[in-house]
């Protein structure tokens, strides 16, 4: 088998995989809470950004490539860096959004760097709190996107 073929082969399994993923989460948008009295409600921009995904996957599917460069293998960096953010997705509906936002970004800033010294970790902290400031007013107060509390909420 020739190396296209593999490609073409490993990203129709990739948007065969997407196509699959994005349906079991836009089916699971019909649990969402909704809102009287609310432009947009919770299920709007989740099911926005699933469909662009499943037509990216239905591209895959069909084309089987969508650029001529060799696919680089996969690395263990690569699959913990999707670990985290999959453990991060399960932590937030019991920590909140923001708390949990602010530790998820010092630490990511941290281990980008390198550098868990006391410096680095206040700049973290600083850019973390900055960055999640910036995505609540965008998305919680512009956006009127429901954001998880926590279990305080």
């Amino acid at each position: 088998m020739s190396q296209v073929n593999k490609n073409s082969t490993y990203d129709r399994t990739v948007g065969l995989c997407l196509l699959v993923f994005c349906a079991l989460l836009y089916w699971n948008t019909f649990s969402f809470k909704t809102r009287l009295f609310v432009e947009l409600n919770t299920t709007f921009w989740p099911r926005t950004i699933l469909a662009i995904l499943a037509i990216i996957g239905l591209i895959l599917v069909i084309r089987g490539k969508l650029t001529d460069e060799v696919r680089e293998p996969i690395s263990w960096k690569s699959l913990l860096t999707a670990g985290v953010g999959l453990f991060y997705v399960v932590l937030i509906p019991v920590l909140g959004f923001i708390p949990l936002t602010i530790v998820f970004l010092t630490l990511s800033f941290s281990v980008i760097k390198q550098d868990f010294s006391r410096q680095t970790l206040v700049k973290g902290v600083i850019i973390a709190v900055l960055a999640t400031v910036v995505i609540h007013t965008l998305f919680g107060q512009v956006m009127k996107v429901q954001l998880p509390g926590g279990f305080w909420e």
